[in-house]
């Protein structure tokens, strides 16, 4: 009887020092993501810096048709592979999908016309950044190369309308 006293305690002490265990790692987790999640002043300057880049490089890059961007990256298998740092284009089209990719992810299709086969899938940030989107609407977007998905379309991700 006084053995079986021991091992509830021992178990009663051992599910304390769980729960204290958990509930100190969900504290210092919240904790440092709110940490995380603040930049810095010198990180907003870099984050605005970055965006005038961004939209200077805009000016200067080469506008590029849905199709004829689905037609280079096709014929070059160079091109096939993924990238990490991805390749920034800009891709002009016509929209024929809008709404949430194989994955789940906020994205459009872009084509060469209204009705057409999608060329370029364009994964977006947000469900509301797709609201500003009609089909047939032709936009021209800014994003940077992900893959050529197995589905043969040409993957952007990051997408921002210009």
């Amino acid at each position: 009887m006084k053995k079986k006293g021991y091992i509830i305690a021992l178990l009663a002490l051992i599910l304390v020092i769980v729960v204290i265990f958990v509930v100190y790692r969900t504290a210092t987790n919240n904790d440092s993501s709110t940490k995380e999640n603040q930049p810095t002043s010198e990180e907003k300057q870099t984050s605005s810096d970055s965006v005038e880049s961004k939209q200077a490089n805009v000016a200067t890059e080469e506008v590029t048709e849905a199709k004829d961007l689905f037609d280079a990256y096709k014929n070059d298998p160079a091109k096939k592979e993924a990238t990490y740092n991805g390749e920034s284009i800009i891709a002009h089209g016509v929209i024929t999908y809008i709404g949430r990719d194989s994955h789940g992810t906020p994205s459009i299709n872009l084509s060469d016309k209204a009705g057409g086969e999608g060329y370029v899938l364009c994964v977006f940030g947000s469900f509301d950044e797709l609201d500003a989107f009609s089909l047939g609407q032709e936009v021209t977007i800014s994003a940077n190369f992900h893959i050529m998905g197995s589905d043969g379309m040409v993957v952007l991700k990051e997408s921002k309308v210009v």
